[in-house]
């Protein structure tokens, strides 16, 4: 046979080949791409190994990375390309760590999430310390170049890592279809026993690789259990082959992590979202450039796709199938997770494994069928671990949670049967996770990271033995909720709040019913007699059927149930239906009777259906017939109608049918003709209810009262004597709370089928509970066959329900807002705004003043639907009235009007919505542009009321903080001039007369006696000005509510100028509270605010943005000095400078000198709005901004600056026209400033220029005025003190404490009057240092803690200064001890108290110094306030003393204690030096030093010294203690301390001078 070939053949042929060699390349192609998905263990695997288990020995690596979960969430929350951002990072870092693990060896097993494992197996030819030291080197090499990632999302990448080796057995499980692979062995706990004690940074090794280790070799940590935390290698000479060896691969490793960082930068910068081309052609060149893996290059020799496939998920199977990238598989997507752990009954290998594959593929044929993926298997802490997904791509279903449950459900049920698995546990969680292909090029496995699959591992671990879900997946299964049972709940690791946790079981619902537990029909039993009587002696009754006419929910369908039950077995033919509105087509009615009475005879009287139709009639014919009709009737012809009556008829034959009929109002009219036709017969009895109020159902109750033999019988709702048995029927229970009964009652008006509502929603709303109770408390009601038990169940409200207070049910509706009149809707709508509590103005106000009578009327009402109540009853009485309408407002008389003859509650002043549903519902009816009216309104109201507490009104007090309104704000922003206002609810009086007083205390003191005649002020009435304490005040507390209330009406009504504005009154009204933590979020929302305008409907204007940036970033930098954050305040004023044009540039250059520098500024300030001087508002603020500068100067030690700044910002709140508050704010920091400098000089000079301002700037605030004046003058009276002039400084002193006595400032005499004191006890005026001390007493009783803590550090001051005592020392010790127990931090009294309590000590009872010694802080002498330096200098009298004490017992001195004691000498030495108060206590001091050590003749020296000081200063006491101590030490005098008692302080005015040197302490000497 001869062949031709022609060319058409020969074309052929070719494009065969050609297509197979494509087709080979893509499935070349196709098994490459799968093999990354492998590890090197499976693909270097030969086909006929995979079914048997390998061992070996090798060397394990955790790597668990955190961070992930954050950053799922943060690049979500960005928006489009978020996700393909993440993926970029997640590739990088992972691809990164893969890399390195993969450049020294080893290969990666397992990924899990954020957690991956490498194997390292150890080869013939190295051994095994060698091995793990390779792994060692690799993980410390990630730890230091990947240790920690720093993402573009400010979310921090930390991994730590774990390494421990042993003997190791690999095994495939799975079938044909499904397989994964396990590792198993001892090796495996250690590493996770490792993983589990180590943090972010570490690299812990075994015990069971570090046996194998030297330990010289490595830089090391022990830790608990033989693990051991590795720092670095270190390398012997004998081992520079190894060094150099890793060190050559180091820089390699290095530039291959380099290369993923720089990829994912590539994709970040070069690749728009919407663009897939250059995403592709990066990749493309990035992955050649990478080393190639050996395994994946060779597996397309060695492996087909159906061989690869069943290692292989789901979608990515169907991604590589479609040739479609893999990347593509990267979405965030709401799925089902499925966590399984089994525990087994043995860890022997050869029991495991199997038991792990018989679980594996029964998990896989399980979930199989309901559209899951089995994702990961693994085996830690001798548990198997399975997660598996519903509701992946492309294999998703809308009911993935329900698969998810069933699924495990059936799974447990089967593992469980195993003999070799103890118990099983299953998490089941719903939410949004990252879904994507993650790793490395040639490495990687499909995964999913997220908060559900943290949860689902959780709820997995903490519920053991059970199928559990969340509440998430709780809500989308769609199953009944028989299957489930609400768990307890439990601390899960990690997560904070959980929600509600639920078992899930199908055997819930398998309980067995009998016929007698349904539930009774209660309080029916007339009704139930009525039918009775008409259906079995209809001749008696006069009517042989019966019409149930009731409300909804009122019972109609149970009493249906109930007459069925007791008529069923009396009548051979029972045909039932319920109606509804769709169904009122012609004949409907008669067709479904018809319809279930051919079933019933079908069975028993086939014979009469032989010449009667299937069918009454066939609607889908009569419809084809007429398609245009809209009406049926008429389609019928009168041939049709006999027909269907005729049959009907034939179809009842003489049998008595009994029919039962819900919902009968919507029955058709054709059909009622037929039936009453039966009925009228007596082939029918009818049964029905139905529920008559819509109009539309009107003509058939006509049509039933018009029937002579259907009787009509009113149903009506349930006594209230029933609800209570009803309630326990419906929960199974054996009694009910009253209350309980009372609220239903109330609100479901006697209707079954409400009450059955709300109580099932109070049950899922967590507001009822069951618990055991004794029959004999009287809070509940029992059932009659409960009598004579002792505990039954009862139902009542839950903690949950309490705490809320609600009084009202959640199953007030719409209906019930409804039935309101439209005035009083207006009047809830209204309220709703406001919020929970409305006072009367408020709603009056709002309401534009409407009629008083309409008003009382409609607030009458609502008090009596308990929508509102008397919100006094919540404060005013000691607990709630048993009365319900009652008000408790204070009301005069003209307040209630008699001639409306309404009740007192009728007028109530402060409402509170009783009904928080109503409220809800009632706001949510408020159109959009009422509500912001409405809110804006409120805000507008909010700001114009008295927010003084009772106690200040009472007082005539002035306000604490004077806030000022938008209005004012917004003025000071456009026009150019500016005055500062303030309005306070005092008397007027005129100008002179204030200035007339402060005249008389600036420049004509009091005598600085302590007597009371100057402590009331003639001719003016000087209201009280309480600082803000909680136990006199609260209107700082008042204040809050109101500015939180200002801040949410701005919100709601869209005014973010109000809003900004709001948030910074109301940090200063924190600021005043010292809450510093909570100002910093608040005024770092308002700058984002002020930033960036979310509405287009209000715009910023300049002037607007730069004054509240100004103001806002002001206030953070002097929250965060507060705080002790420097840096972070630093910034903070240079955002604010740069309001003013202000160079951002550091504070160390030449920008400060010009700034500060008078000549240049007047030049700078024609260049930069600094201080314009057309805006005073803004250079007043420039001013403020000053200061802060010069605070933080100041701290820094720059204290040239710091000078500078503070006298550019008196300068500039000068020019401004600051109000007083501020001006002595800025003196008093200007004053203590140039203090520390020890400049005292200029204190006097700003003492000068602010006698001179106070007169220019005034308010009429007098009080005001005057509290800041006595706040300064304390100022003035301190460094008077520390400038030496005591006698001065006593009338600056008392001046300030009569001053603060008046005003009743009492946190600011703490600050004053322990130095005054103590000034007094130095000029031998105890009688009047008692006074103060006295006063601080009060404080301390009435006030505040801190004024006992400055007490008792006077008393033992006191003592140890001038040996008389105030109060004995056994109460002072008390007191401190009490403290401490307390464990309160301590104040600076608390360290001069517990420093005086040590000195005393070690004066008189050394044994019992060391048990105050250490309770002493050396960091409380590191301040510079004048408290804290007296308690230096006693603590160095006590160094002394030690070393005193120690000579005495011929004992060595420590070298650390002679050091500390110079130290504190030196600081001593420098505060005397600025501030000569110290001077003759320090050379006193240092003079006694010198005797200890034996240098007489300069001991005597500088105690002359010190004396004459002493002289100078007018200090007598330090004059009498320094010639006691010349006389003791070098005159021969000898002090016996057996002898000294302490005297009582009444009989100090008796001692002169020279007496008191006989009973003041000596400081021995040996």
């Amino acid at each position: 046979m001869r062949v031709r070939w022609n060319s058409y053949g020969i074309t052929l042929l070719r494009e065969t080949d050609i297509k197979r060699k494509i087709e080979l390349t893509q499935i070349r192609r196709q098994i490459e791409i799968l093999s990354t998905f492998m590890p090197d263990e499976i693909l270097n695997m030969p086909l006929n190994e995979l079914t048997e288990t390998h061992n070996y020995v090798g060397v394990l690596l955790f790597a668990d990375v955190s961070g992930f979960t954050p950053l799922c969430e943060k690049y979500n929350k960005t928006g489009k390309g978020g996700i393909y951002r993440l993926t970029a990072t997640l590739n990088a870092y992972i691809g990164a760590l893969v890399e390195v693990i993969t450049f020294y060896g080893g290969d990666i097993l397992k990924f899990s999430g954020d957690a991956f494992l490498a194997l390292w197996k150890a080869p013939p030819n190295l051994r095994l310390f060698e091995v793990i030291h390779r792994v060692i080197v690799c993980a410390l090499f990630i730890q230091h170049t990947l240790g920690c990632f720093d993402t573009e999302v400010n979310v921090l990448l930390k991994v730590k890592l774990a390494i421990a080796c042993g003997n190791l057995t690999f095994a495939v499980i799975g079938n044909e279809n499904y397989r994964h692979y396990v590792i198993v062995g001892q090796a495996i706990n250690d590493v996770k026993s490792a993983e589990r004690i180590s943090v972010s940074g570490d690299v812990v090794i075994a015990p069971s690789a570090w046996g194998h280790l030297a330990e010289d070799n490595y830089e090391v940590t022990f830790g608990p259990e033989g693990h051991v935390k590795v720092w670095n290698c270190i390398y012997f000479p004998n081992q520079s082959a190894w060094k150099e060896y890793y060190a050559e691969k180091s820089p390699v490793a290095h530039s291959l992590c380099v290369k993923h960082l720089e990829h994912r930068n590539q994709l970040h910068e070069k690749r728009r979202i919407d663009d897939a081309t250059t995403d592709s052609k990066i990749t493309e060149a990035f992955v050649a450039s990478l080393p190639q893996r050996t395994s994946v290059t060779q597996a397309s020799t060695r492996w087909i796709p159906n061989d690869l496939n069943p290692f292989i998920v789901r979608p990515v199977q169907s991604q590589v199938e479609e040739k479609q990238p893999i990347e593509y598989l990267t979405e965030m997507r709401q799925v089902t997770i499925q966590f399984i752990n089994i525990v087994p009954t043995t860890s022997q290998e050869s029991k495991l494994i199997p038991m792990v594959n018989k679980a594996f593929q029964t998990v896989c044929k399980i979930v199989s069928k309901m559209r899951g993926v089995v994702n990961k298997v693994s085996l830690f802490d001798k548990d198997c671990m399975i997660l598996v997904l519903f509701g992946l791509r492309g294999i998703e279903h809308e009911v993935e949670s329900q698969n998810a449950l069933k699924s495990a459900f059936a799974i447990r049920k089967s593992i469980k049967k195993l003999t070799t698995v103890k118990s099983i546990s299953i998490g089941v969680t719903n939410g949004w996770v990252y879904c994507g292909v993650v790793g490395h090029p040639f490495r990687r496995e499909y995964t999913v990271i997220g908060g559900s699959v943290n949860k689902a591992a959780r709820i997995m671990c903490a519920y053991e033995g059970k199928v559990t879900c969340d509440h998430e997946t709780y809500k989308g299964c769609k199953l009944s909720s028989l299957y489930f049972q609400l768990q307890s709940a439990l601390t899960l690791k990690g997560i904070s709040a959980a929600g509600h946790i639920f078992e899930y079981n199908e055997d819930f619902d398998k309980m067995e019913y009998k016929q007698d537990q349904s539930l009774p029909l209660i309080g029916r039993s007339m009704e139930l007699a009525v039918a009775d009587l008409i259906l079995n002696k209809p001749e008696t009754a006069g009517w042989s059927s019966i019409c149930f006419k009731g409300e909804s929910k009122v019972g109609k369908t149970k009493l249906l149930q109930a007459i069925n039950n007791n008529q069923v077995k009396q009548f051979r033919y029972v045909c039932s239906l319920a109606l509804n509105e769709a169904l009122q087509r012609p004949y409907y009615t008669v067709s479904t009777i018809y319809q279930q009475l051919y079933d019933i005879n079908s069975t028993r009287r086939p014979q009469r259906l032989y010449d009667l139709p299937r069918h009454l009639w066939d609607f889908t014919e009569l419809l084809q017939t007429s398609k245009s009709n809209l009406s049926i009737g008429p389609v019928l012809s009168n041939s049709s109608k006999e027909n269907v009556h005729q049959n009907f008829m034939t179809m009842l034959g003489k049998d008595k049918v009994l029919v039962f009929i819900d919902n009968v109002q919507f029955m058709d009219g054709k059909s009622f003709e037929i039936i009453e036709e039966a009925v009228s017969n007596k082939n029918i009895q009818l049964v029905c209810a139905g529920c008559f109020e819509d109009t539309n159902t009107w003509n058939t109750m006509w049509k039933f009262n018009l029937s002579k033999h259907i009787k009509v019988f009113s149903l009506s709702p349930l006594p209230p004597s029933e609800t209570g048995y009803l309630i326990c029927t419906f929960l199974n229970v054996k009694g009910t709370s009253k209350k309980l009964i009372v609220l239903i009652n109330k609100t479901c008006e006697g209707r079954p089928g409400w009450v059955q509502a709300c109580l099932l929603k109070m049950i899922n709303n967590g507001e009822l509970e069951v618990k055991y109770a004794l029959t004999s408390e009287t809070e509940y009601v029992f059932l009659q066959e409960s009598e004579g038990k002792g505990i039954v169940i009862v139902a009542g409200f839950s903690k949950k329900y309490l705490e809320r207070s609600e009084e009202t049910s959640t199953a007030v509706t719409l209906d019930l807002f409804d039935s309101f009149s439209p005035y009083q809707q207006l009047i809830i709508k209204t309220a709703a705004v406001v919020g929970e509590i409305i006072t009367r103005t408020a709603l009056i106000v709002l309401l534009k003043y409407p009629n008083e009578g309409m008003l009382a009327a409609a607030i009458k009402t609502l008090f009596e639907e308990e929508v509102f109540d008397c919100a006094s009853r919540y404060v005013n009485s000691g607990g709630l009235q048993e009365k319900k309408n009652v008000c408790l407002c204070y009301m005069e008389d003209d307040e209630i009007n008699p001639e409306l003859e309404m009740p007192r509650y009728a007028f109530c002043k402060v409402l509170h919505f009783k009904s928080r549903n109503i409220k809800l519902l009632a706001y949510e009816l408020l159109p959009m542009n009422q509500k912001k009216e409405l809110h804006l309104r409120i805000t507008d109201l909010l700001e114009s009321q008295n927010n003084s507490c009772p106690s200040c009104l009472r007082d005539n007090s002035a306000a604490i903080i004077s806030v000022r309104r938008f209005k004012d704000f917004l003025q000071s922003c456009h026009e150019q001039t500016y005055i500062w206002t303030e309005r306070y609810n005092e008397k007027y009086r005129s100008i002179e007369e204030y200035k007339q007083l402060i005249r008389t205390y600036i420049h004509n003191p009091p005598l600085d006696d302590s007597s009371d005649d100057h402590k009331s002020y003639t001719g003016f009435d000087v209201p009280k000005r309480r600082i803000w304490d909680p136990t006199t005040c609260f209107c700082l507390e008042i204040l809050m509510k109101v500015y939180r209330d200002l801040i949410h009406h701005s919100q709601c009504g869209q005014h973010l100028g109000k809003k900004i504005f709001f948030m910074l009154e109301y940090s200063t009204i924190l600021y005043l509270m010292g809450e510093f933590e909570e100002v910093i979020p608040i005024l770092h929302e308002a700058s984002e605010v002020c930033m960036v305008q979310t509405s287009k409907a209000y715009i910023f204007t300049d002037n607007f943005k730069m004054l509240m940036m100004g103001k806002i970033h002001c206030m953070l930098g002097e929250t965060y000095l507060k705080l002790g954050n420097t840096v972070a305040a630093k910034n903070h004023a240079l955002l604010s400078l740069r309001q003013y044009n202000v160079p951002l540039i550091s504070f160390k250059y030449t920008l400060p000198h010009k700034l500060l520098n008078k000549a240049w500024f007047f030049r700078f300030r024609d260049s930069y709005v600094v201080t314009r001087s057309n805006n005073p508002a803004l250079e007043r603020d420039f001013g403020l901004c000053m200061g802060l500068i010069s605070n933080i100067y100041a701290i820094e030690g720059c204290w040239s600056l710091a000078r500078d700044a503070i006298l550019r910002s008196i300068a500039c709140l000068r020019r401004s026209n600051s109000n007083i508050a501020v001006l002595c704010d800025v003196y008093t920091s200007a004053v203590y400033l140039y203090s520390h400098c020890g400049d005292l000089h200029m204190c006097e000079k700003l003492e000068r220029y602010f006698n001179r301002d106070i007169l220019k700037y005034y308010s009429n605030n007098i009080t005001g005025v005057l509290y800041m004046v006595a706040s300064i003058l304390s100022v003035f009276f301190l460094v008077k003190i520390l400038a030496g002039g005591i006698g001065e400084a006593l009338q600056v002193g008392f001046r300030s404490v009569d001053l603060q006595l008046s005003l009743q400032a009492h946190m600011c005499l703490v600050n004053v009057v322990p130095t005054l004191a103590t000034a007094l006890i130095f000029l031998n005026r105890i009688d009047d240092a008692v006074y103060m001390g006295r006063i601080l007493h009060n404080i301390g009783k009435k006030y505040h803690a801190q004024g006992y803590a400055a007490y008792y550090a006077f008393c033992i001051e006191l003592i140890l200064e001038t040996n008389f005592f105030l109060e004995p020392i056994e109460r002072i010790e008390e007191f401190v001890i009490h403290f401490l127990e307390t464990n309160r931090h301590p104040t600076s009294f608390i360290s001069k108290l517990l420093v005086s309590l040590y000195c005393y000590y070690l004066r008189y009872l050394p044994s019992r110094a060391s048990a105050f010694k250490k309770n002493l802080s050396l960091e409380a002498y590191e301040s510079t306030h004048i408290i804290n330096l007296l308690a230096t200098v006693r603590y160095v009298e006590c160094l002394v003393l030690e070393q005193a004490r120690l000579i005495e017992q011929k004992t060595i001195i420590d070298r650390d204690d002679i050091a500390t004691a110079y130290m504190f000498f030196l600081k001593l030495k420098d505060a005397q030096k600025k501030w000569i108060f110290f001077k003759p206590r320090y050379l006193h001091l240092k003079a006694y030093h010198a005797r200890l050590q034996g240098k007489s003749s300069e001991a005597v020296t500088i105690l002359k010294q010190a004396n004459k000081a002493a002289t100078e200063q007018g200090n007598i006491l330090e004059e009498c203690w320094t010639m006691l101590h010349s006389t003791c030490w070098f005159g021969g005098y000898v002090f016996d301390k057996r002898q000294i008692k302490h005297l009582d302080w009444t009989l100090a005015k008796t001692y002169s001078p020279l007496q008191l040197c006989q009973v003041l302490y000596v400081l021995p000497t040996f």
